[in-house]
């Protein structure tokens, strides 16, 4: 066990598995990669590994399972890493995502663990002079949040090795979900509506759950560790827009091909 100590680092960008690998072990097993920008998927297609994808820390870093590297004189061991993603890319840039090298993105499973969000372009009918600033108090508190979040104290046990705090739902929270999983299962086969994308919806139902357990953190501390059903319910609503803009992104954007794009403009002409 290495006591060597590090400067605390929240978030990266511009980085290669290898050194993401790193980060996760110098911070707790947690990371972060926030950008504006998309180049991150360049590198995970193999920019900097002769077009040989190394992805693997990226996948497990969002499912939380451990990593075991042992290569030469580098060696990075993970137990329960969490890596959250937070980019900010051009309907463009996400349209060529399952394309050409990147295409083993939708097949593995990569582009299944994104929340998407794809608003209509507001370009032309944008009021340049209008300004709506964020009131102080609204940004004090929101910071104020964050930095609670940040700063809840590791449980660890007699080896100094972090343990996870448990989340459970109550009954009744625990009826809704079920509930829910079984509606997105229902619409998952041949035939259904979320067919086309049932590699994404396959993920809804774990992906509500980590968004009711953040908002209960925030909402309740994290000592208390049973979800209530209104907190559950609240994730629940978040994800009829979700699987909307999902839709929108995976089979409309980034999987539509020429003939599909073609008749989308022609539409879009006679609707004009």
């Amino acid at each position: 066990i290495s006591n060597e100590k590090y400067p605390p680092r929240l978030w990266t960008g511009d980085v290669t598995p290898e050194r993401l690998q790193n980060l996760l072990v110098e911070h707790g097993e947690r990371m972060s990669v926030l950008s504006d920008e998309g180049g991150i998927f360049e590198i995970m297609s193999g920019l900097y590994s002769n077009g040989v994808a190394n992805i693997d820390v990226f996948l497990k870093g969002h499912a939380g399972s451990s990593i075991r590297v042992d290569r030469g004189n580098r060696s990075a061991h993970l137990d329960t890493p969490a890596l959250s993603f937070g980019l900010a890319i051009q309907p463009e840039v996400a349209s060529r995502l399952s394309h050409g090298n990147k295409k083993h993105f939708r097949g593995n499973g990569t582009l299944a663990r994104f929340l998407y969000c794809l608003p209509n372009s507001n370009v032309g009918r944008r009021d340049v002079t209008c300004r709506t600033v964020i009131p102080e108090t609204v940004k004090l508190a929101y910071c104020a949040g964050i930095f609670r979040l940040l700063n809840i104290v590791d449980i660890v046990d007699e080896n100094g090795v972090g343990k996870p705090r448990i989340l459970r739902l109550n009954d009744d929270a625990l009826e809704s979900w079920l509930k829910f999983s079984q509606y997105v299962e229902s619409n998952q086969g041949q035939g259904g509506d979320f067919e086309s994308f049932q590699d994404w919806t396959g993920k809804l139902p774990g992906a509500a759950l980590r968004i009711a357990g953040l908002c209960h953190v925030v909402e309740h501390g994290s000592e208390n560790h049973l979800i209530n059903k209104a907190t559950l319910e609240r994730a629940l609503d978040l994800c009829d827009p979700l699987i909307k803009h999902a839709r929108a992104t995976l089979v409309e954007l980034m999987g539509a091909d020429e003939s599909i794009a073609d008749a989308q403009h022609v539409l879009k002409w006679i609707l004009e």
